[in-house]
């Protein structure tokens, strides 16, 4: 039970947003009586009181939660905070400059495997992307077909594509016979005289 309902309120709106609604549902339906105190506690007080405080940009203490995450040597909430910090307009150089900064504190080995989970998020968010640009591409090629398929319907009926005045059938054959074929021969004239 929190101790204080508008701070518990405030870190809940930010802790699902920043970290995301599909991990923090997916944590709060993991709850139990063991474990549901401890994630209200740092909603409540790490989320709601702390990271809410004026003095500090989101994105910069975001950035500290990051570093000191990777000096920990944790690397499941690191990846959930990268994502925060990549919703927060945190750039890829600025996350690994951050990250490069635990060789100072911590050593190598910890600034390696923060920078490792970083790649592996990134990794993630390019296939995200990838997927979701294939599926409007596949709706737009759907589209672009449909429309091909009512061209196709219009000139069958017609004999004319949309603006020509005379049907595609009135061309005579000996002109169609004697009109000039590209050959790999020409189309290198053509590109040897763009490229000068």
């Amino acid at each position: 039970m929190p101790m204080n309902r508008d701070t518990y309120e405030r870190g809940k709106k930010l802790r699902w947003e920043l970290i995301g609604a599909d991990i923090m549902d997916r944590i709060y339906a993991g709850n139990d009586t063991l474990t549901e105190a401890q994630q209200e506690y740092v909603t409540e007080f790490a989320w709601g009181e702390l990271f809410s405080r004026p003095g500090l940009p989101a994105k910069t203490r975001i950035l500290l939660n990051v570093v000191m995450l990777g000096v920990m040597g944790e690397r499941q909430v690191l990846k959930y905070h990268l994502g925060a910090a990549v919703r927060l307009g945190c750039s890829k150089i600025e996350i690994r400059e951050a990250l490069l900064q635990i060789n100072a504190i911590a050593g190598m080995t910890l600034a390696s495997l923060a920078l490792n989970v970083a790649q592996e998020l990134f990794i993630e968010l390019a296939e995200k992307k990838r997927q979701a640009s294939a599926k409007k591409g596949g709706k737009r090629a759907k589209r672009g077909a449909a429309s091909m398929a009512r061209g196709a319907k219009a000139i069958s009926k017609t004999g004319r594509r949309k603006g020509n005045p005379k049907p595609a059938t009135d061309v005579p054959e000996e002109i169609v016979a004697r009109a000039p074929r590209a050959t790999s021969r020409t189309r290198t004239k053509v590109r040897t005289v763009r490229r000068r």
